[in-house]
């Protein structure tokens, strides 16, 4: 392989995910293997439990990808989500002369700021993941996507927003990779990996909530000005859901059935004369549940998700006219349907589903939201290395792509 490439893991509660993708002559993505592999009761809120469970199924996921891409992946970018992923903004000020005696911003007071800036006092075992730098500011002119450098000024200052785990699971999620025989590249944050695929900049510069609905756990990130400024997660997704109509008296295979076969979120898409019958837990019998019940049982806990989005925005002292661009709502969850209607008469925000963004991939099975992530990962790689290269690997193996598609049905 002579291109250098970058390959994105997801380890989701119910499956691990892996996308490979190597940058163009632009630094573009070009995506050329994908897999994914069930990966049941191994991470639990976010947080590994069973290190041999996750370790192969992560295996697999890169097996799978291995065949489409043609070469054997050594090193990946583990995606880091879960409640123990958080966010802080970071401001630096550096005085730079007086009101009467201004001095000329320097290079060297930029990186100075931003030094300060991120330079904040993390909890007790945490580390950080990710810097990012937000905008800069001298005397009255705030929100400066460039340094001004040269300009006169009495002080400069910069806001970096820093997004920090907890060390232990994470040290935990490296330790399972290194199993497989690969080394972790780099760890981002599973939420701006999200974003980074599914997202455009113009959305991110004018306002934007990006959701990932997952198995156990929602994250979320708001962007404003062109980057993020909140981070957050609550354990409440769509596991919950399936849990919800277990006490149906179902077992968790009928219940994800019904989940994924008849669920709704809006009271108006159900169908008051249907009555279906289904195999009670532990094989006694079979019960009659009609549909109406089954979609207030699931359009209460949407709207409980709905609200844990909502919570969040108003944690960042914003409404919903502070976010033009809306929500974007991603991963397996954001296909039940009617979610996109409730989430917006929550939040009171324009509401869309979010795909990964591709001109270039090995399967359209890759442009579903259930691989923001992994894919997101992948892009985060490209655009953190900028090498150049063409081309992919081999071409996709139709039987391969089948066992991909086939293990994504049983998701929904």
């Amino acid at each position: 392989m002579s291109a250098e490439y970058h390959a994105g893991l997801d380890i989701g509660a119910s499956a691990v995910k892996c996308v490979v993708a190597v940058a163009g002559e632009n630094g573009e993505p070009l995506f050329s293997g994908l897999g994914a592999s069930e990966c049941r009761n191994s991470v639990r809120d976010g947080i590994l439990v069973d290190m041999d469970g996750a370790a192969a199924a992560a295996a697999r996921a890169m097996e799978e990808a291995e065949e489409l891409c043609g070469f054997r992946i050594e090193k990946i970018l583990l995606g880091v989500g879960g409640a123990h992923v958080r966010g802080l903004m970071g401001t630096g000020t550096i005085g730079t002369g007086t009101i009467d005696e201004p001095g000329v911003i320097s290079e060297k007071d930029v990186a100075a700021a931003l030094d300060a800036a991120g330079s904040i006092d993390l909890p007790p075992g945490s580390m950080s993941l990710e810097r990012i730098t937000r905008d800069f500011a001298f005397d009255r002119f705030t929100g400066l996507s460039k340094p001004p450098v040269g300009l006169q000024a009495s002080s400069v200052t910069a806001r970096v927003f820093t997004v920090y785990s907890d060390r232990v699971p994470v040290e935990n999620l490296v330790a399972m990779v290194e199993r497989t025989g690969r080394k972790v590249e780099a760890l981002l944050p599973s939420g701006l990996a999200a974003g980074a695929s599914v997202l455009s900049a113009d959305e991110m510069d004018l306002g934007v909530v990006l959701v990932d609905i997952g198995s156990s756990m929602t994250n979320l990130v708001v962007y404003r000005d062109g980057g993020p400024m909140h981070l957050a997660a609550f354990s409440m997704a769509s596991d919950h859901i399936t849990r919800d109509l277990q006490r149906l008296r179902l077992s968790w295979v009928q219940a994800e059935r019904l989940k994924v076969e008849k669920a709704a979120a809006n009271d108006r898409m159900s169908s008051p004369n249907l009555v279906m019958n289904v195999p009670r837990v532990g094989d006694r019998g079979t019960l009659q549940i009609s549909h109406p019940l089954v979609t207030q049982v699931v359009s209460q806990r949407i709207e409980a998700i709905c609200e844990g989005v909502s919570q969040e925005i108003r944690r960042c002292g914003l409404e919903p006219g502070d976010l033009p661009a809306g929500l974007i709502i991603t991963g397996g969850g954001s296909r039940t349907r009617g979610l996109l209607e409730t989430a917006a008469a929550v939040t009171g925000l324009p509401v869309e589903t979010g795909f990964p963004r591709a001109n270039e991939v090995p399967t359209e099975i890759l442009r579903t939201p259930e691989f923001a992530v992994a894919a997101g990962l992948s892009v985060l790689g490209c655009g953190r290395t900028r090498r150049h290269g063409r081309g992919m690997a081999s071409g996709p193996k139709k039987g391969m792509l089948r066992r991909v598609k086939n293990f994504l049905d049983t998701l929904k």
